[in-house]
C-alpha cells in the first residue's frame, strides 16, 4: 500500500476503532501490520521535524493505538 492508503485505511479504522479487535483481518489487519513494519525499519516516525517544527503524524499514532 502507498502511504496515503495507510493513511486513509487507518483513519477510517480509527473513526470505527470500537469494531477493531485481536481477530480483525483483511485490509484494516494489513495496513496496521505495514505501518507498525515501516515503524520498526524507521521508514516511518510518528513525529518529524519539517521546516524547523515538529510534525506529528497523528494516523501512526492511530495504527499504533488501534
Amino acid at each position: 500500500m502507498t502511504e496515503d492508503e495507510l493513511q486513509q485505511t487507518i483513519d477510517t479504522a480509527w473513526e470505527s476503532r470500537d469494531d477493531v479487535s485481536p481477530s480483525t483481518r483483511g485490509l484494516v489487519r494489513a495496513a496496521v501490520g505495514e505501518t507498525l513494519d515501516a515503524l520498526d525499519r524507521g521508514a516511518l516516525r510518528v513525529a518529524e521535524k519539517i521546516g524547523g517544527e515538529w510534525h506529528t503524524h497523528q494516523w501512526i499514532k492511530q495504527a499504533v493505538m488501534v
